[in-house]
C-alpha cells in the first residue's frame, strides 16, 4: 500500500513541479512513477480478490475503475508527446476544472461546449508560445 501510494503522490508532484514541455527524463520519471502506482495498484486488487469470508481483511477493496485505463492511455501520452498532462486533463482534477469553469461563465449556453474549446486551445497555445520564447 506504501508503494501505491507513494508513486502516485510522487507523479502528482511531478506533474506540478514540471513545465508544460518535458525533457524526456522529466517525461519517463512521470511515466514511470504513474506505471508503478498503477501496477501496484493491481496487485492490492488481484489481493483483495483472493480474501474470502464476510468480515475478513482487504475484502472485496481496490476496485479497478475506469480512470485507471484512461491513466494509462495519458502516461503512454506523455511519453511519447513529452507534453505536460497537467495541461490537458482531468486526471488530477480541480485545478482544471476551475479554469474550465471560469473559461465558461462568461459563454452562452447554446455554444459553451465550442466556446470553451476554443478558448482552452488558445490558453494552451500561448502557453506553449511563451515556453518556446523562454528557450530562445
Amino acid at each position: 500500500m506504501a508503494s501505491c501510494a507513494y508513486s502516485y503522490v510522487s507523479f502528482l508532484q511531478m506533474i506540478d513541479e514540471y513545465p508544460l514541455v518535458l525533457t524526456r527524463r522529466q517525461a519517463q520519471n512521470i511515466f514511470k512513477a504513474g506505471l508503478t502506482h498503477l501496477q501496484t495498484y493491481s496487485r492490492l486488487r488481484s489481493l483483495s480478490s483472493e480474501v474470502v469470508g464476510a468480515h475478513a481483511n482487504n475484502r472485496c477493496l481496490w476496485q479497478l475503475a475506469p480512470k485507471h485505463h484512461y491513466m494509462m492511455h495519458e502516461l503512454d501520452t506523455v511519453k511519447r508527446t513529452r507534453i505536460n498532462c497537467r495541461h490537458f486533463t482531468l486526471l488530477t482534477g480541480e485545478g482544471f476544472m476551475g479554469v474550465i469553469s471560469r473559461m465558461a461563465r462568461p459563454c452562452h449556453r447554446s455554444n459553451v461546449s465550442k466556446r470553451v474549446l476554443q478558448r482552452y486551445k488558445v490558453k494552451l497555445a500561448l502557453s506553449l508560445r511563451r515556453h518556446f520564447a523562454r528557450r530562445d
